[in-house]
């Protein structure tokens, strides 16, 4: 009999948001399981198992903004019109919603009520908004507690970051704690360059993940046998006063699909990370880089980074503190790669290492509740 499970997700394939990220992933390990997935996205994406709706998002209403979950009440309808209709067709066993936004959370909720299916709400995001408005803020998180109680008084089983844990025990909120499921299996090679090619891919934010102090370390590589490709969009007038200092040791790819980024990664010598300087942002995008088994050169701002454990758990890792980043010299880079590039991490080292960052580790949580619903 066929297995069937519908994902709601704000953005996909191949330009996907880091939840769109995170759920192509475990849609691969639930294709691996032998399920069906059909995937409803909010904002246009591209990909064999996606309907998009490519909405637009309106402002809440007033009443919804005091005594509702700030929602777009007419996005939420459209989305669960076309997740009832596709349940209609596919019977679903379960639904996954990611949030952010917090209209896929609503559209399953509607799901379960209507239909009985049960949905799992993750939370790869904590439960805020970046206002300057404080009455706005406090009704907003105030009416979204409310809501994810309510799914714990229905038995709705809900995850999240296990990073973020703390943050949501403090509402009284207590969802089931895991990695970013990222650690997959990757096919990686060497560069076979007449250079050791060191690669970025990901955002840059002025905010919270500004290159250019990395930028300002990184130039000691011109005229040296390593050279950097950022793979990257935002601050790119930070990008533009550096270029020059790199010569021809700076290659500039811009924002590429996600198959373009994870077919450069997979052939570059080293990696480049660089964290958020945010306790509530954590980047999916480390994680990721460690199934490569690859080097990596680290960048974090904050000694309090709530990933830091597993940075330091990784075994060939430069970890660079960049408020003290003066304090490193290019003598420790070129002695961190000859010795990296010499050491392999194999894909089963990674995998024990990372357990609950697999998008495996997430689905045996879900499947447990299954079966435990089907044997109640």
């Amino acid at each position: 009999m066929a297995r069937n499970v519908l994902i709601l997700v704000d953005k996909y394939m191949p330009s996907p948001s880091s939840n769109g990220a995170c759920a192509y992933n475990i849609v691969a390990e639930l294709k691996q399981n032998g399920y069906a997935v059909k995937l409803l996205s909010i904002y246009d994406s591209a990909d064999e198992d996606l309907i998009c709706l490519d909405l637009v998002r309106r402002p809440a209403s007033a009443f919804n903004r005091l005594f509702g979950y700030c929602e777009d009440s007419e996005m939420v309808d459209r989305l669960y019109r076309r997740a009832a209709e596709l349940h209609e067709k596919y019977n679903f066993d379960f639904c996954i919603a990611f949030f952010r936004p917090v209209e896929t959370l609503l559209c399953a909720y509607r799901l379960f009520r209507k239909y009985r299916l049960p949905f799992y709400p993750v939370f790869f995001d904590v439960i805020d908004i970046k206002s300057v408005h404080r009455i706005k803020n406090y009704i907003f998180k105030s009416n979204f507690i409310r809501l994810v109680k309510k799914f714990e008084r229905r038995g709705v089983r809900s995850f999240c970051l296990k990073y973020y844990a703390p943050y949501f025990e403090c509402f009284g909120l207590f969802p089931e704690k895991i990695g970013i499921p990222n650690i997959m299996p990757k096919i990686a090679c060497n560069s076979k360059s007449e250079y050791t090619e060191l690669v970025y891919a990901g955002s840059f934010y002025a905010d919270i993940r500004n290159p250019e102090k990395v930028l300002s370390f990184l130039r000691c590589i011109r005229g040296t046998g390593q050279r950097l490709h950022l793979y990257s969009g935002g601050c790119e007038d930070v990008i533009d006063r550096y270029k020059n200092d790199f010569g021809d040791n700076l290659v500039l790819h811009g924002r590429q699909d996600i198959t373009v980024a994870h077919e450069a990664l997979a052939k570059a010598d080293v990696l480049v990370n660089i964290s958020n300087d945010d306790d509530k942002a954590v980047p999916g995008k480390i994680i990721e880089y460690f199934s490569y088994g690859k080097p990596i050169v680290n960048f974090y701002f904050r000694k309090d980074d709530p990933a830091m454990e597993e940075y330091q758990k990784y075994p060939t890792i430069l970890n660079v503190y960049v408020p003290e980043i003066d304090r490193y010299t290019e003598d420790d880079l070129a002695e961190f790669l000859k010795k990296a590039q010499q050491t392999a991490v194999s894909g089963e080292e990674i995998a024990a290492l990372y357990a609950d960052c697999t998008p495996g580790y997430f689905l045996r949580k879900v499947f447990e509740d299954i079966n435990g619903r089907t044997a109640r």
